[in-house]
């Protein structure tokens, strides 16, 4: 490859990563537009009921006080236990689900804005991500409560859940641009991940615990769903993640945002057109 080559190659690679940068810049500027627009789809999913958004802590609350007690009973472990590990671990899978499923529909469900308005592509992606993170606050609400009732020990290793949230968020960003932008072009990619998503809910421990699978545990590492998971749980209910946590999910953040930027650089101009 000549050296002038090589030279355009590097001028397009930092061109694209710029555009991509400036377009997540630009609409960050733009927060008045995508915090409203993220509270108005909270808001719209409970219209017209009498506690709203209230709803979605009050399910969460039933569905693991139920679950919690029925599986605690089946799987021969203490209430006390079980409770933290579901609960915590099911309301961090709401999260990391429904960032790729609705991150999935991103630009397809809002085509008539990108028509319509000259917005920066990135305030739909943020209004997504805000959209995911305040649905989690709700059921977390409903989680902590549960926990105080049950007379949960909270532990001092409970503020490195901190650093695995915003990790979450650095992921969010990247899949609902990559998702959204491979929906748009391949509409057959929706039910693929809702395929892989429901599969994944069952081979992740959630509902079960890691050491019931005893020397096949080890598969779990291949698991990234089971890293997503731990990075935050684990610290809640008192012990350290692993390093193969924190380096997996990690790893799968440059991964992604590579892959990412990449995409946007190839596709940014023709999504307006496959959205029609």
């Amino acid at each position: 490859m000549s050296k002038s080559e090589n030279q355009t190659r590097i001028y397009t690679s930092e061109s694209t990563a710029r555009a991509f940068l400036s377009d997540l810049l630009e609409g960050l500027g733009q927060s008045h537009i995508w915090w409203h627009m993220a509270m108005a789809d909270v808001r719209n999913r409970y219209r017209r009921t009498l506690l709203g958004p209230i709803w979605l802590s009050i399910g969460m609350l039933i569905f693991v006080g139920w679950i919690g007690f029925m599986y605690s009973k089946i799987l021969n472990l203490p209430l006390s236990e079980y409770i933290p590990h579901i609960g915590v671990g099911f309301s961090l899978w709401v999260m990391l689900a429904s960032s790729i499923n609705e991150g999935a529909r991103t630009f397809t469900d809002n085509s008539f804005l990108m028509r319509q308005i000259p917005l920066p592509l990135s305030v739909l992606i943020y209004r997504n991500v805000v959209r995911q993170i305040t649905v989690f606050l709700h059921q977390i609400v409903a989680v902590l409560l549960l926990l105080v009732i049950i007379g949960f020990s909270w532990h001092s290793t409970g503020f490195l859940a901190i650093p695995g949230l915003v990790l979450y968020i650095l992921n969010f960003l990247w899949i609902t641009a990559f998702m959204g932008i491979l929906s748009a072009r391949f509409y057959d990619v929706k039910p693929i991940l809702a395929s892989i998503t429901q599969i994944a809910f069952f081979v992740t421990p959630i509902i079960w615990k890691a050491e019931m699978m005893g020397a096949r545990s080890a598969f779990l590492y291949l698991n990234p769903f089971n890293h997503f998971i731990e990075i935050v749980r684990a610290p809640v209910l008192g012990t350290i993640p692993t390093m193969a946590n924190y380096w997996v999910v990690i790893g799968c953040t440059i991964v992604g945002w590579t892959l990412t930027i990449l995409v946007y650089a190839k596709f940014q101009n023709r999504l307006r057109y496959w959205v029609l």
